[in-house]
């Protein structure tokens, strides 16, 4: 999939996530007005949280070839050095 392809992706899936949400305020609204029962606001929560899965994995995805992308252009992961315990720090400071 191309990176067109993928941003077109999120940009359907963002649309998604939108209405999800506004689905689960509906339903939420209508259920404390007794209008509906709590299986539809059930229902709009795992549709919200099944937007937001999705968007996870696109932005992985999409992520997920910029480092592909990276690495094949000869790009490499700089090493940063040791990492120093928090607890060493203050000791050299106050030592």
């Amino acid at each position: 999939m191309t990176r067109k392809e993928q941003i077109e992706r999120r940009d359907r899936v963002v649309v998604f996530l939108r209405e999800a949400r506004a689905a689960l305020e509906v339903a939420e609204s209508r259920y404390l007005r007794g209008l509906l029962e709590y299986l539809n606001v059930l229902d709009a929560q795992q549709s919200l949280f099944v937007a937001e899965q999705d968007l996870a994995r696109v932005d992985l995805a999409i992520l997920t070839n910029r480092v592909a992308l990276h690495r094949a252009l000869g790009g490499g992961w700089a090493d940063p050095g040791p990492v120093e315990d928090s607890s060493e720090k203050k000791d050299k400071r106050n030592g």
